[in-house]
Order: C-alpha cells, then sequence, then structure tokens
C-alpha cells in the first residue's frame, strides 16, 4: 500500500512512504507503516483491511517515510507486537 490518495479505479499511487500487507496463517503483519497514517487508513478500507486483524508491525527501519503513520495507526488498533 502505497502511502498516498487513490483514485477511482486506480489501487494506489507511487508516493513517499510504503507499507505492505502481509497474511501468513494466523498471522497478519503490516511491514512499515508509511508516512502518513490518514491515506494508510484509508487504502487499508479500500482493500477491506480492518486494523483489528493486524497482529504485528514489522520495521525495515526508522525513517518517517516507514514509521510515520504509527501513531494514527495506533488510536486504531494496539498493536500485540512490534519489531
Amino acid at each position: 500500500m502505497y502511502d498516498r490518495k487513490t483514485n477511482p479505479g486506480i489501487l494506489s499511487r507511487l508516493s513517499h512512504g510504503l507499507s505492505f500487507y502481509i497474511r501468513s496463517g494466523s498471522e497478519h503483519i503490516m511491514f512499515d507503516i508509511g508516512l502518513l497514517g490518514r491515506f494508510l487508513m484509508k487504502n487499508m478500507r479500500f482493500l477491506g483491511i480492518s486494523p483489528d486483524e493486524i497482529t504485528k508491525i514489522v520495521f525495515s527501519h526508522g525513517h518517517s517515510d516507514h514509521v510515520g503513520g504509527l501513531r494514527l495507526f495506533l488510536e486504531k488498533r494496539t498493536i500485540l507486537s512490534c519489531w
């Protein structure tokens, strides 16, 4: 999920900030969280993913375009583990 607004008929657009949703068995993992949580939340809704489904967040590194959306995300969901 790119951290940017979506356009009708287009899943997402290239931007600064990136996150991946990974499903493996019972685990629902966000790899990076992007720059702005509001765009992440919009893209998750578009894909039918609820913050309540996420069991872990994994960060590649601490740059704001990978972790900046964490505050807003945590307002929606308390993460069980964060790596």
